[in-house]
């Protein structure tokens, strides 16, 4: 038998639905707390032309509150609720990076172009980098869409292997439109680049790369395929070491070695990538200082208590055989900071453990290149204005 629904009822639902409705719309997003709430308060903290680039432990507390109002949970290791837990700044950058994670899903790489476009634009706004460099195609450039069959084509071409033009089950996709320069005329040289990583193995095993309409293409497969000995860019050189090692501050001394000879032949473009050619980075020298020794003689010339992260490589410098280390130290008790309260760079003899020099890394002060090329190489570099193209 059917029932009629009472006006009465009828009335009731429909203010619910209402209800429901103003709620939902009414609730921020993660890019929308941001926009509202995080960068306002960024640039707030700034003092005249002076950049602030932490958050006070007050400020945090407005962020997660209107994280929570609207229905945003962080990560129960975010660095945000530690900072806030032991009363301590945090820095603005990885603040917006730890929210987007959460509104975007999974790591900066894994994000779509537009979101990259989006994160790196608000970096801007609060002062982080001077100009973005992650894009969104504009008039004339290949769409997204246009670039992933594309990308999918050129390694197909290249190596015979059938590639999807977007993430499934078996392949992984990472994409990327970027400009890390401007040319001898001032205008800024996108490249299209997508990374493909099986599965099943975690490996990123092809690369490929190209000009924002599709000119000058790169391709590369991982060392599953073969050894990669060419490459056509700094960038290139930087992304296939770091899709087997990851970040710098993490590559072995074996991965060093391959970066430096991988830039050997290119031509360098600006400052920095003059100081990485001529590092004359090298593997760990035979009957030489492991690393961890080297850490070891780091820590005692330096002498300082507290937790050390590190990171080291060894080069060649007139005929010897040297080590370089960065200790990067939280005092006691000052553990959870999102800035480390030292950072030495200390070099040394890669035999014998004999400290040659030391320098101590002072932020907005020191030159960032000190904790990555030889200090002899650092000093004798050229300025970015002798170079036709500036980073």
């Amino acid at each position: 038998m059917k029932r009629k629904l009472t006006l009465g009822l009828v009335f009731a639902i429909v203010l619910m639905l209402a209800a429901l409705t103003a709620v939902a719309v009414g609730l921020l997003t993660g890019k929308q707390v941001i926009e509202q709430v995080a960068v306002p308060l960024a640039l707030n903290n700034d003092e005249g032309d002076t950049i602030t680039d932490v958050y006070s432990s007050e400020e945090l507390e407005q962020v997660l509150a209107a994280l929570k109002e609207n229905g945003i949970e962080l990560d129960e290791n975010s660095g945000i609720l530690q900072a806030i837990a032991n009363g301590q700044d945090y820095w603005e950058e990885e603040t917006l990076m730890e929210i987007c994670r959460e509104a975007f899903g999974g790591l900066f790489y894994e994000w779509s172009v537009e979101e990259k476009y989006w994160f790196d634009t608000m970096t801007v706004q609060i002062g982080f980098k001077e100009s973005n460099v992650y894009l969104v195609p504009g008039e004339g450039d290949m769409t997204v869409d246009e670039a992933r069959t594309y990308g999918a084509l050129a390694l197909e071409m290249a190596y015979g292997v059938q590639l999807p033009a977007q993430s499934d089950a078996a392949w992984r996709i990472y994409e990327y439109f970027y400009a890390p320069y401007t040319d001898e005329t001032g205008e800024r040289d996108a490249w299209w680049s997508f990374e493909y990583e099986n599965s099943e193995t975690g490996v990123c095993e092809y690369t490929v790369q190209f000009g924002r309409k599709g000119e000058n293409v790169q391709t590369w497969e991982s060392e599953l395929h073969g050894t990669v000995t060419h490459v056509g860019s700094f960038d290139q050189a930087r992304m296939y070491v770091g899709s087997k090692y990851g970040g710098q501050r993490d590559w072995p001394p074996e991965a060093w070695a391959q970066y430096g000879s991988l830039i050997a032949p290119l031509e360098p473009q600006s400052r920095a990538q003059w100081c990485e050619q001529h590092a004359q980075y090298r593997a760990w020298p035979q009957d030489g200082l492991t690393r961890e020794q080297a850490v070891e003689c780091a820590k005692e010339a330096v002498n300082l208590d507290g937790q050390m992260d590190t990171h080291a490589f060894y080069f060649e410098q007139a005929g010897r055989m040297m080590a370089k280390v960065v200790l990067s130290i939280h005092f006691p008790g000052n553990e959870n900071s999102a800035s480390y309260d030292a950072i030495w760079c200390v070099e040394m003899d890669a035999m014998t453990g004999e400290i040659s020099e030391m320098r101590e890394y002072r932020y907005a002060q020191s030159d960032m290149l000190m904790m990555y090329v030889p200090f002899a190489v650092l000093d004798a570099a050229p300025q970015d204005e002798d170079f036709p193209m500036g980073e």
